[in-house]
């Protein structure tokens, strides 16, 4: 049922930002959404991953939806032909009454999925959370770090024994093209 009302609120996302005026954050937002706005853009992502099926390239655009208030970042992982491999899609905004971040993030054709939280910490984004994927269920925890105008980079784990053990799962620096 979880995935149901996710692939339908993902679903609704996605059809609204096809009509996306100006892609801009609405001065409205929350003063904490805005921290956000670092990975808005198009990027290249050199994944630095320890999994053997991991794509060895891939690509990231990160925009406003829903008036403003929201962002989607849509993640394309290549071939060493330039080829998609891999689609992913992540629905990040701030949730005010929880003082946090929350996102979800799911895989193209295919029921896996992650919903996510974060906070800020210092000049970090870090998160926790929990998904589903061919392996089972999971828990997660990333962090978005050395962020600069143009570049940052991102470390995600997993652990599949209830945080018993952890495995780094993707290393990526991600560099602005646009």
């Amino acid at each position: 049922m979880k995935t149901v009302a996710l692939a339908v609120v993902l679903c609704s996302v996605l059809s609204g930002a096809v009509h996306a005026q100006d892609n801009a954050i609405n001065p409205q937002a929350p003063k904490e959404f805005k921290k956000l706005s670092f990975c808005i853009g198009k990027w290249e992502v050199r994944p630095q991953s320890v999994s053997d099926d991991a794509p060895p390239a891939a690509k990231m655009h990160a925009y406003y939806v829903l008036d403003g208030f929201a962002l989607l970042a849509d993640y394309r992982g290549l071939d060493r032909n330039g080829n998609v491999v891999f689609r992913g899609t992540s629905f990040r905004t701030y949730d005010t009454a929880k003082g946090e971040y929350s996102m979800k993030w799911m895989v193209a054709n295919q029921s896996h999925y992650t919903l996510i939280t974060a906070k800020m910490d210092g000049d970090d984004l870090v998160s926790t959370g929990t998904g589903r994927d061919g392996q089972g269920e999971f828990q997660e925890r990333y962090r978005f770090y050395d962020i600069a105008k143009d570049s940052y980079k991102f470390k995600l784990e997993r652990s599949y024994d209830n945080g018993k053990s952890w495995q780094v799962f993707a290393l990526n620096r991600y560099t602005r093209v646009e």
